[in-house]
């Protein structure tokens, strides 16, 4: 799923707005196990956009 948004080639909010809905959504559970997976998922957005223009430091170490 994340491997076609970046193959579209353009970036912008909206695509960043429709992962955060998505992980809304599917991530479900008691809140200290779901901000954990949201924060992933920011990690991943940070890093695929980072990939895309690199203009800051990966949060991964």
């Amino acid at each position: 799923m994340f491997t076609a948004v970046l193959a579209a080639g353009s970036v912008r909010a909206d695509t960043v707005t429709e992962w955060n809905e998505i992980a809304g959504q599917t991530l479900l559970g008691p809140p200290p196990i779901t901000i954990r997976h949201h924060a992933v998922v920011q990690l991943a957005v940070h890093d695929a956009l980072k990939a895309i223009s690199p203009r800051y430091a990966s949060q991964q170490g």
